[in-house]
């Protein structure tokens, strides 16, 4: 019994010093995170990185009335629900110098801020959403930082 029990304990501690050196050994060979988005980004970012972002621009399309859009035009900023690929935020429509209202089934450029910061780039479209209702759907042009 005495055998049976030191042979089990030995290889318990030998298996137990395998796993405890493969598993620092692994860790100690692994890069450390670079960062990624502050270094490398300017204010705006033209290309097609992905970045953690709440502010772009975007061409933006509302639906029109006849197809279940909003019935009321708005006037100079109008907040909404944005989804954009997973994400959900509510964010802010900000009409651009000299247009001063915007109607359903208009289109144009507008410049958007959301609430919180989200994963965007140039080239992804969205949906935007009043009370759960799509109104309009846009195309991310530009991006700030």
């Amino acid at each position: 019994m005495t055998i049976k029990r030191s042979f089990l304990s030995t290889l318990a501690i030998a298996l137990f010093g395998i796993i405890l050196s493969t598993k620092y050994s692994a860790r100690a060979n692994l890069p450390l995170p670079q960062p990624t988005f502050d270094s490398e980004i300017a204010n705006w970012s033209d290309s097609d990185t992905v970045i953690v972002s709440d502010e772009f621009k975007a061409n933006i399309k509302l639906t029109a009335k006849a197809d279940g859009g909003r019935k009321i035009p708005f006037y100079g900023s109008f907040e909404v629900d944005f989804v954009i690929g997973e994400s959900k935020s509510k964010g802010r429509i900000r009409l651009p110098k000299g247009v001063n209202i915007f109607r359903a089934g208009d289109t144009g450029v507008v410049a958007v801020r959301l609430r919180k910061k989200i994963k965007i780039k140039k080239g992804i479209s969205f949906e935007i959403q009043e009370l759960g209702k799509k109104i309009g759907t846009g195309l991310i042009l530009k991006t700030y930082k």
